[in-house]
C-alpha cells in the first residue's frame, strides 16, 4: 500500500511517493495525441522529428525560454479546459496558475484522498488513472478516474466538504493542487477567473 507523499512548494520541487522517494520532473509530457484532424479540402503537410526540433531549440538560449513558457501556459490551458475556456486567458493569469500548482507524483496504490477528510485543494490528475471507493462498499470501484480529470473542488469554498470516498492510484499518477489561498489571491487580480470554479465547488 502506497503511501501519501508531500507537496512540492510550487515549481521548484515535486515530490514522489514511489519506493525511491525519488525526485520528479514538475512538467510531465505525454506524447498522446489529444485531438484527431480532419482534412476538410486538399492539405499540404509537413512532419518534423522532435529531436530536431529539440537540438534547433537548444542552439538558441532565447527559444528554449520562449518555447518553455508557451508550454507552460498550454499545461495550465489544459488542466483547466474542462472548467473553464482558458484559450483566451490573460499571460499574467496563466503565470499565476503555474507558479501556484502544486505537484505530487503518485505510485500505484497510493492514497490520492481518503473518504472523510476534508477536501482542503482542487486537485487535477494529469496523467494516470485512479479508483473511487467507498468503505461500506468494500472492493468495489464506484468510478474510475482517467486523466485529465479533477476531484476535491469544495475546497476552495468556505466552508468545504469532506470526501464523499477514497480514490487511489491504480497506475502512476501525476496530480496538480491549487489551494484555496492561491485561488482567492489569483481571483482578486482576475476575478473572472472565480465564476466557474465557485459554480463547479458547489454543483
Amino acid at each position: 500500500r502506497g503511501s501519501v507523499g508531500q507537496d512540492s512548494s510550487g515549481h521548484g520541487r515535486s515530490s514522489s511517493t514511489t519506493d525511491t522517494e525519488a525526485e520528479s520532473n514538475h512538467f510531465v509530457v505525454d506524447m498522446r495525441a489529444t485531438a484527431n484532424v480532419r482534412t476538410v479540402s486538399e492539405c499540404v503537410g509537413y512532419t518534423v522529428d522532435a529531436a530536431s526540433i529539440i537540438a534547433a531549440i537548444r542552439s538558441r538560449p532565447t527559444a528554449v525560454r520562449f518555447f518553455r513558457q508557451r508550454a507552460q501556459k498550454n499545461f495550465v490551458r489544459g488542466i483547466f479546459r474542462r472548467i473553464c475556456d482558458m484559450s483566451f486567458a490573460e499571460e499574467g493569469l496563466l503565470d499565476m496558475l503555474w507558479e501556484a500548482l502544486r505537484h505530487r507524483l503518485y505510485s500505484p496504490g497510493s492514497v490520492l484522498a481518503r473518504e472523510g477528510d476534508v477536501e482542503d485543494s482542487i486537485r487535477f490528475l494529469a496523467r494516470g488513472e485512479a479508483h473511487v471507493r467507498k468503505a461500506e462498499s468494500g472492493i468495489a470501484i464506484l468510478e474510475v478516474l482517467e486523466a485529465p480529470a479533477h476531484f476535491g473542488e469544495s475546497g476552495l469554498l468556505d466552508e468545504p466538504r469532506a470526501y464523499p470516498a477514497t480514490i487511489t492510484a491504480q497506475t502512476e499518477c501525476n496530480v496538480y493542487r491549487l489551494t484555496k489561498a492561491d485561488f482567492d489571491a489569483i481571483s482578486e487580480r482576475y476575478p473572472h477567473f472565480r465564476e466557474p470554479l465557485v459554480h463547479l465547488a458547489h454543483a
